[in-house]
């Protein structure tokens, strides 16, 4: 695992000390530089604490990074610095305080401090010794964890990429719609049934309402099995059922948990070609806080819950091709029926009686439908020309 010394040092090679017109120094990090920056640049925004951004602070900062090359002991390293960069002299202390005395009453306020007891440069003092380890504190915990966050972020980036495979790849939605090939017809055909007649807009493809309320279940089976058997499938990113306009949902599957099996050696080596440093499977288990039975394991198990689903939909367009298709089809089978039946039945016939013309018309139109040549909606409808 990367030492301390060792982000110190790559973070030193970017710290510069510049001077402003007026000929005050400041001290500047050059973040971009750092694979790390934008982590060391929430570090040092969490080190200012409630104040805005400032030069003793920054200086503060880098001379605390500076420090830990000389000292290795990290247990008195925060007090040790404390005392090697605080104010001893009257005047600083209170220069000091003209910036920072909030830092005076954050340290009264937390601490308790008897005011009463403390005289005012007292106060001072241990305000300026409660924002200096405020201070190093912050940038020691980053300095300590680096590595551990590197670990952490590696194994985010590998759950990334699973997590746009389940919920982007159209052969993973594939696996969510073999569930729905499993449920019986029928139920699927029930459920697109309900569908089409509460959220299936007819009127924008010009199909007239009443051949909506007459379709049935086992007219899905029949005339839209194709779509049934091969729905689209959509991914959804919330819990709450989308509206679609150009499609009617069948169902939905919800992703839940992804898992994902991580070789210790492949981490390792990945670690080690992307950033430059040396990690154990003891530096693994700690950073991810796992079970110290995986350390004897080839593998370990990451996993993430997902707000995410995978929706069976079909599109509206396709369900009004097939609608007009029925009726441009019934219609003309209609015509050729009417025909057949002027050409064969109609002349042996008494051409007098209207009432067993008409008779016998529909019962020519019922046994075209028993046999399967006209649909009963079509049948139904049909008008009797005689």
């Amino acid at each position: 695992m990367k030492t301390i010394q060792e982000t110190a040092k790559e973070i030193i090679q970017v710290i510069e000390k510049k001077v402003r017109d007026n000929g005050t120094s400041f001290m500047t990090i050059d973040y971009d530089k750092l694979k790390f920056g934008e982590r060391l640049r929430s570090a040092v925004r969490n080190a200012h604490g409630a104040s805005l951004p400032n030069d003793y602070i920054y200086g503060a900062i880098c001379d605390f990074i500076y420090y830990t090359l000389e000292h290795t002991d990290t247990d008195q390293l925060v007090e040790d610095f404390i005392d090697h960069y605080r104010d001893y002299a009257k005047h600083a202390l209170l220069e000091w305080s003209v910036e920072h005395y909030s830092w005076v009453d954050d340290c009264i306020e937390g601490y308790g401090l008897p005011t009463s007891r403390f005289s005012f440069i007292e106060l001072i003092t241990q305000g300026q010794r409660h924002q200096l380890h405020h201070i190093a504190l912050t940038i020691l915990c980053f300095l300590e964890t680096e590595t551990s966050e590197i670990i952490k972020e590696k194994v985010e980036a590998i759950l990334d990429d699973r997590e746009e495979y389940v919920t982007t790849h159209r052969d993973s939605g594939d696996n969510y719609g073999f569930l729905l090939s499993e449920a019986p017809l029928s139920h699927t055909a029930q459920k697109l049934l309900l569908e089409i007649k509460n959220n299936f807009d007819h009127s924008i493809y010009s199909i007239d309402r009443s051949f909506i309320e007459q379709i049935d279940r086992e007219w899905i089976e029949e005339y839209l099995y194709d779509e049934l058997s091969s729905p689209e499938m959509r991914h959804h990113g919330s819990i709450f059922l989308p509206s679609y306009n150009d499609a009617l949902i069948l169902d939905g599957f919800d992703i839940g948990e992804i898992e994902e099996q991580i070789d210790f050696d492949e981490l390792i080596e990945r670690i080690k070609h992307d950033e430059g440093i040396e990690v154990t499977r003891d530096d693994i288990v700690q950073a991810l806080e796992l079970d110290k039975r995986e350390q004897d394991r080839n593998c370990f198990y990451a996993h993430r819950s997902l707000d995410a689903w995978w929706y069976a939909v079909i599109r509206t367009d396709a369900i009004a091709e097939k609608i007009k298709s029925f009726i441009d089809d019934q219609e003309e089978k209609l015509e050729q029926a009417l025909s057949d039946f002027q050409e064969n039945i109609l002349p042996e016939l008494d051409q007098d009686d209207e009432i067993a013309i008409r008779e016998a018309y529909n019962n020519y139109l019922d046994e075209l439908n028993r046999d399967g040549a006209l649909h009963n909606i079509t049948v139904f409808n049909a008008e009797n020309p005689f």
